[in-house]
């Protein structure tokens, strides 16, 4: 089951991109995703196998 925290920090993440996309800052909106999903991806090859 996925924790509310990360749930709500993609909330959030996805809503500064959506923000930075409408602003007109293209790169910055898709380093914002990028980012996050680098993030989302090392965790998921080095993160705590004992976890749910």
């Amino acid at each position: 089951m996925t924790k509310p925290w990360i749930i709500a920090l993609w909330v959030f993440t996805v809503a500064l991109a959506g923000w930075l996309l409408v602003d007109g800052q293209r790169f910055a909106a898709a380093g914002v995703m990028g980012t996050a999903l680098f993030w989302e991806a090392i965790h998921l090859v080095f993160g705590s196998k004992d976890t749910e």
